[in-house]
This record gives structure tokens, C-alpha cells and sequence, in this order.
């Protein structure tokens, strides 16, 4: 029993360099039930240190194990980064055959791919407490719909599973409320349902996420995009 507790396991992490497989980590001297995969973590390597993504844990290596380094901390302020968008990266790694690292650390925000300073704690308080409010305006008046919108509409949500649709009509003829009403119906489908909305230009985005608000007063409306600065790109993420 006293080899199962005081066994070191090690951590397979991922890091924004060109190697094609994660690089091993002793998590000698650490909690290891806090390293799970998804977690990111603070690693050396060469003369420095960097923020990397664990992989994967395991309990032996393949290689000598008195040549593997330390992790120098797990940094599980937030949570782990979840298995879906882990396997995206990976995904997109492969297919442009980049390196896992590469894909997957320049996506997260800079905050969060760059070594914590030592006011980094209060910066993940201050975004949990933003991230967790809820809007609590008065839903918009509903609008009433067109022959043509309810009919869009109803192609839409009659659809199980991906498709594609294509909305067709002049700007000022009611797409937007098609949307709207596709998102309304994404998510009362499930508890933890997402909508994703792309739009084609940053200038749009405060109008849209305004009326994005007001249409849904118990959802958490979150903007991203290049002109954002750090603190609130970490923030929305």
C-alpha cells in the first residue's frame, strides 16, 4: 500500500514547439490527483520555463525516468480545458499537420498560454465574477413573423443532426430573427446547449450582441474577436 501511495506518476503535456508527441513530466511532489488531463501547467524546458496542456497521465514512461523533469506547477484556476475542444485541436493539428502544441495553445487566449505572474489569481476572481453574472433585462418583444420567416423557421428546426441551410434575402428582410429563433430552439434542446452566431464584421458585434441580450435574458452572452483586449478575451473564454 505505501509504493501505491508514494509511486510518482507523470503527465504527458503538450507545448507550443514543432514536436510531433507530448513530452513526459514527472509529477513527483505534486498532488497528482489535481493533474488531469486538460489542465494546464507550468513546465521547464531548456533554460526556461512555458505553459503547456496535459495529455494524458500515466504511471511509468518509456524512458529513464531520472531524465524527466518536474512539473513546476498545475495551474487549475480554472477548469480543464474540456475533451471536445482537446480533440479539435488535435483534429486541426493533424490535418494541417502542425504539431498538437502548436494548434492547441496559440487558440487559448494570451493569459492563459503565458506564465502566471503573481497577480494572476486575482485576475481569474475577477473573471469568474464577470463570467457569472446573468442578465437580467426584460425579454425583447417577440416579432411578428412573416409567411416567409415562419416557413424558414420551420425548415430549420424540423432538421435533426448537421445540415446546412442557406437563408436568402435582402438586408432589412428578417434573417436575423430566423437566427434567433434557430438559437431559441438550440437551446431548449438541452440543459448545457450552445448557440454560436458568426458575424462578418467587428462593427456589428455590440448591435448584435445587445439584441442577443435583450432576446435572451437568462443566457450568458459572450462576444469574441480580434479587437478585444487580453483581460477580456480571457474573461469570455
Amino acid at each position: 500500500m505505501s509504493d501505491l501511495k508514494n509511486a510518482v506518476r507523470y503527465a504527458q503535456v503538450i507545448l507550443d514547439i514543432p514536436l510531433a508527441l507530448p513530452l513526459d513530466y514527472s509529477l513527483a511532489g505534486l498532488d497528482a490527483g489535481r493533474a488531469q488531463v486538460g489542465h494546464r501547467c507550468v513546465v521547464p524546458l531548456g533554460r526556461g520555463v512555458r505553459v503547456g496542456v496535459i495529455v494524458g497521465t500515466s504511471d511509468a514512461v518509456a524512458i529513464d525516468a531520472q531524465r524527466i523533469k518536474p512539473v513546476s506547477r498545475v495551474l487549475d484556476e480554472i477548469t480543464p480545458l474540456a475533451p471536445d475542444w482537446l480533440q479539435l485541436t488535435q483534429f486541426a493539428a493533424d490535418y494541417y499537420q502542425h504539431s498538437w502544441g502548436e494548434v492547441a495553445l496559440p487558440s487559448l487566449p494570451r493569459m492563459l498560454r503565458s506564465v502566471p505572474g503573481a497577480r494572476f489569481a486575482q485576475s481569474i476572481a475577477r473573471m469568474r465574477t464577470r463570467a457569472g453574472a446573468r442578465w437580467s433585462e426584460s425579454a425583447a418583444p417577440r416579432v411578428e413573423l412573416t409567411a416567409e420567416q415562419t416557413a424558414a423557421i420551420d425548415a430549420v428546426t424540423r432538421t435533426t443532426g448537421f445540415a446546412s441551410h442557406l437563408l436568402f434575402g435582402i438586408t432589412g428582410s428578417g434573417k436575423t430573427e430566423v437566427y434567433l429563433a434557430a438559437i431559441a430552439n438550440a437551446l431548449k434542446s438541452s440543459p448545457t446547449a450552445q448557440a454560436l452566431l458568426l458575424v462578418p464584421e467587428i462593427n456589428l458585434t455590440p448591435q448584435l450582441e445587445s439584441l442577443l441580450q435583450a432576446r435572451f435574458p437568462n443566457e450568458r452572452v459572450l462576444a469574441l474577436h480580434s479587437n478585444l483586449p487580453d483581460a477580456e478575451r480571457a474573461a469570455a473564454w
